[in-house]
């Protein structure tokens, strides 16, 4: 597991490991990564799939040690690491096998459902830091003509750089976003700026749409590029397309988010409104000199 670790949180590699042994979610965690790499190695087992593992992985995690943990920051930051974790070693499956991917992604999304409402988890909590949902929807239309989905192989990874010379700034905007509740999660939203697995859901309320992209219109402007969007071909809403979801969970741009400017821009006192509110948010903020 600590492999595992190393290669996902390279800048925080003790910290991760700390936080783990601290409420003792090492044990569980390499318990699953031992059963996957079985699966994955030992030919008479690799074709039997991972029924069963997910679900009883889900109950163990909360049941036995989430629920138990005081401290709320560390809880949520743990349920991302974890989350971030099982996603890796579920990529590291798929890859291995040869059955189609929304298939097991599928299977996923029963399992996992199941499993909250036979032990009365909060299966929309879990969504927000596992899309399982939105992989459903997007597994639909994922597989090739071979039948073969290409969902959780390595994507192509879009994230904004954060131009501004502190990061704090940052911080600030974010808490702004989260306290207008124009967001629904600081930690999630916050995973845009940085690289990331590619497996990522911001949520982002539809009502706010309009000036979130008003905003990131703002912060990506040329005379004060305080974001910078990287990625192959990538525009300067393209991360928000991929990677925004609702309060529901469901996908929020469907088509190219320069059509949802132009149409704000149409109507000037209200395109004038949110720009004002958006330069007014971040006029103190620098670009790293």
């Amino acid at each position: 597991m600590k492999n595992i670790i190393r290669e996902l949180y390279v800048d925080k590699e003790q910290y991760v490991i700390y936080l783990l042994e601290k409420y003792g979610l090492d044990q569980p965690l390499q318990n699953l990564v031992n059963i996957i790499n079985v699966r994955i190695h030992k030919k008479d087992l690799k074709n039997l799939g991972i029924k069963g593992i997910p679900s009883s992985f889900l109950t163990t995690i909360n049941s036995r040690y989430l629920d138990k943990i005081k401290d709320t920051k560390e809880k949520e930051e743990l349920e991302y690491l974890i989350t971030e974790i099982s996603i890796h070693l579920l990529n590291k499956y798929i890859q291995s096998i040869k059955a189609p991917q929304s298939e097991i992604i599928k299977d996923l999304h029963v399992e996992l459902r199941t499993a909250c409402e036979l032990n009365d988890f909060d299966y929309k909590a879990l969504n927000k830091i596992f899309p399982i949902e939105t992989l459903v929807k997007f597994a639909k239309v994922s597989s090739n003509s071979s039948g073969k989905s290409n969902l959780l192989t390595k994507p192509t990874i879009f994230y904004y750089y954060w131009n501004g010379r502190y990061d704090y700034d940052l911080d600030d905007l974010v808490k702004n976003l989260k306290a207008e509740k124009h967001i629904s999660d600081i930690r999630g939203f916050k995973k845009i700026f940085k690289e990331h697995s590619g497996n990522l859901a911001i949520s982002i309320s539809r009502s706010s749409l309009d000036f979130i992209i008003i905003l990131f219109d703002i912060l990506s402007d040329k005379s004060k590029q305080l974001i910078i969007p990287k990625g192959k071909n990538c525009g300067k809403f393209h991360p928000l397309k991929v990677y925004a979801v609702d309060f529901e969970n469901k996908v929020l741009i469907k088509n190219e988010a320069k059509h949802i400017k132009y149409r704000i821009m149409k109507n000037k006192p209200y395109y004038l409104k949110l720009k004002g509110k958006a330069e007014k948010w971040t006029k103190n903020y620098e670009i790293k000199s």
